[in-house]
């Protein structure tokens, strides 16, 4: 899968600084979407988001890095083209957003997304 953007949202920002003073909870869900616009600051939903969030797996990769993972099971014939990590199961609460070469998918086939954040 080739990422054609992906963005820290302005959220994600806020979350950071709030994460580092012990005032946020960790991320906790995954969506995806078939919108293609490019990922953008004041994002804070993905563009057409479809399925319902799916709970992450957080972990920490290594002393600088969480990693978020989740895996969708699609109930239809989807292009997809989008995935972000949310705070809460619905609702405007994206960190990040990625878009990517489209993925056609069917019913019952299944992507695990990954997404790594990484303290530089």
């Amino acid at each position: 899968m080739a990422v054609t953007s992906i963005v820290l949202t302005d959220l994600g920002e806020a979350w950071s600084v709030d994460r580092w003073q012990g005032l946020s909870t960790a991320p906790a869900y995954i969506g995806v979407g078939t919108g293609s616009t490019a990922a953008a600051k004041g994002d804070t939903t993905l563009g057409t988001e479809v399925e319902s969030r799916v709970a992450t797996s957080n972990s920490e990769a290594a002393a600088d890095k969480l990693l978020m993972a989740a895996t969708v099971v699609f109930t239809a014939t989807r292009a997809m083209r989008e995935a972000g990590v949310f705070l809460l199961v619905s609702g405007g609460t994206m960190l990040i957003r990625a878009v990517y070469d489209v993925i056609n998918v069917g019913s019952g086939d299944a992507i695990t997304y990954n997404f790594r954040l990484e303290q530089t």
